[in-house]
């Protein structure tokens, strides 16, 4: 079973999305972007785009 991350800031999507997914054998985790930025020790996530590293 694959699994997989859903970051978004409305709860509402992260949820549906989150919902269809399980329906479809999908094991999901469903975060903020605040908390997914806490967990993965960055602060630059969001700001400029997925994966955007500071120079």
């Amino acid at each position: 079973m694959s699994h997989i991350a859903i970051v978004d800031d409305h709860r509402d999507i992260r949820n549906l999305v989150g919902k269809c997914l399980h329906q479809h054998g999908y094991r999901i985790v469903a975060v903020d972007p605040a908390a997914a930025r806490t967990a993965l020790g960055r602060d630059d996530i969001g700001e400029r785009g997925a994966g955007a590293r500071r120079t």
